[in-house]
């Protein structure tokens, strides 16, 4: 890490993340920071924090707590899967997957616990920033587990691990922050969202004749409906409303939920959903399209629609994740002077793809769960329809 931290760098993104944290930029309301350092062994910083941002502390063996001649990232996933789901976790490292730190194969020591964080509900989300450098990268397997001293630029990642709402924010405040390491462009990031529940967007807009109403509530008349070729459509875009970084691509699909208002007051779920959905020609986007065909066989009374739209699995490989394979060294690849990628990290991406694409297929959705949609993002649209004869 010394080498990320060298007092000539114009851009520190080390020293302006934890100067961000620290004033509370991307952190939950009311958060208490707790600092703790990796290497040897994790141990908590009592001292300065600034003192991180600064290459002494990485460099002299006792000016760290934690000790910098190795890096057991493994151990400190470990640590992360002890603390309460709730709560959020950021690991500052350039992610260097060398066998020589590592229990187990570099990219299965990382990606099997990220996996199973997952499973437990948490969100993760991977911010690389391409950040100066300059120092040796030691344990480099394509020059046999020798130093390479050539870089001027490496991958410095955020690993970030707790609720959605918490990751999103942190991409957000870091993007709006004006530091110059994470705008635009230069701050990637890939958030898999794992058990990620539906996503709502915006309600249609009426077309058409034979249709009445507010916005959420809408009257038809099924034969003015069909004279008058009616419509309520809405093109609904993959990307629309969803969270910065997310995980999604792949072949889109959709559905409508139907339920009936019963004479009691409750509803009851009707067991065919509304053939709504037509295929955009962009292939990013889909139209919801409500017309007289579709209302065939539907009797009068008084509805609720809930139209759902996502993609049935992820694409392999994904252009989300494409950033995280540009920026991967294969273990028999040798390092180039100018940027060095980070170690193994495309097996890492499809780790977390897999386990991000089969833990999204069983997201719920429905009345006591008897409805399933093994698709996502899951958006969806509700609206109140009463349809006369």
């Amino acid at each position: 890490m010394a080498g990320f931290v060298q007092p000539q760098f114009n851009e520190k993104p080390v020293g302006d993340l934890l100067t961000l944290l620290t004033n509370g930029v991307g952190t939950p309301p009311k958060s208490v920071l707790k600092w703790r350092c990796f290497g040897d062994k994790i141990a908590p910083i009592t001292g300065d924090i600034d003192s991180f941002s600064k290459p002494a502390v990485f460099s002299k063996p006792t000016a760290s707590p934690c000790g910098n001649q190795t890096s057991r990232v493994d151990k400190v996933l470990a640590e992360v899967r002890k603390q309460p789901v709730g709560s959020l976790t950021l690991i500052v490292s350039d992610l260097w997957l060398d066998g020589n730190e590592m229990a187990a194969d570099p990219a299965v020591a990382l990606g099997v616990p990220l996996k199973a964080m997952l499973e437990e509900g948490r969100a993760v989300a991977i911010l690389g920033v391409e950040a100066p450098f300059k120092g040796k990268i030691t344990g480099v397997p394509g020059l046999g587990g020798g130093s390479f001293a050539g870089a001027t630029k490496r991958p410095l990642f955020i690993l970030a691990v707790g609720p959605e709402t918490d990751l999103v924010r942190l991409v957000q405040g870091l993007r709006g922050s004006g530091a110059p390491s994470f705008s635009g462009k230069r701050l990637n990031v890939a958030l898999f969202r794992g058990r990620g529940g539906p996503r709502n967007v915006p309600l249609p807009t009426t077309m058409g004749g034979g249709v009445s109403g507010n916005p959420g509530a809408y009257q038809i008349d099924k034969q003015l409906f069909a004279e008058q070729q009616g419509r309520l459509e809405r093109v609904v875009a993959g990307r629309e409303r969803l969270l910065p970084g997310t995980i999604w691509q792949g072949p889109l699909t959709g559905t409508a939920l139907v339920e009936l208002q019963t004479k009691q007051g409750g509803w009851q779920l009707l067991s065919k959903p509304l053939p709504v959905w037509w295929e955009a020609n962009d292939k990013r986007s889909l139209q919801f399209r409500l017309d007289a065909a579709s209302l065939k066989g539907l009797p009068a009374g008084s509805y609720r629609v809930t139209a759902l739209m996502g993609n049935k699995g992820l694409a392999r490989p994904n252009p989300d994740t494409k950033w995280l394979r540009d920026w991967s060294l294969s273990p028999s690849e040798k390092p180039q002077p100018g940027f060095v990628k980070a170690l193994q990290l495309a097996v890492l991406a499809d780790i977390l793809e897999a386990g991000d694409d089969q833990l999204a297929r069983q997201v719920p959705f429905g009345k006591k769960g008897s409805v399933e949609l093994p698709f996502r993002p899951n958006q969806l649209f509700q609206f109140n329809l009463k349809v006369k004869e």
